[in-house]
């Protein structure tokens, strides 16, 4: 099964994702929000404790995000202690939250130029993070991620 991270658990749509992901046996750990209180059933259950969205990152294979909107999304991906701040090579991250499309684009970023040569894959953590569009960006995208889900099981 995948290591999955999850940032948003606290909200209503986030904390029963984050439910079902337990409920299936995946391995799960949360980036804290303040409110504990709302996570208390899902640790409980089994999921464990990030301190930060970049530790979480450096845990995970795949990282969800639920969170109110861009400016949310944007702070726990580009943070100082953010999603890219740990990330390693192959994360995949799925934002779930009701993000503009452009910011969601900016995060993406543009693919990048490969340099003459041999083919190779490019380096740093921004080349090698996948951003997975938000559910509303069409079924393409909700099928690779449920694919790559199902494929690190």
């Amino acid at each position: 099964m995948a290591k999955i991270g999850f940032i948003g658990a606290s909200g209503l749509m986030g904390h029963g994702m984050a439910k079902n992901l337990l409920a299936k046996g995946h391995a799960l750990e949360l980036a804290m929000h303040r409110n504990r209180e709302r996570v208390a059933d899902l640790l409980a259950a089994g999921a464990t404790e990030a301190k930060s969205a970049a530790e979480l990152a450096k845990t995970s294979e795949i990282v969800f995000l639920c969170v109110t909107g861009s400016p949310q999304v944007e702070a726990a991906v580009l943070g100082d202690n953010g999603l890219l701040a740990g990330a390693s090579k192959g994360l995949l991250i799925v934002d779930c939250s009701t993000s503009e499309p452009d910011s969601t684009a900016r995060l993406r970023g543009p693919p990048p130029a490969p340099p003459p040569g041999p083919p190779h894959r490019a380096a740093g953590p921004r080349q090698e993070v996948r951003a997975v569009a938000r559910r509303s960006a069409g079924t393409a995208q909700r099928r690779e991620a449920r694919a790559a889900l199902r494929s690190r099981r």
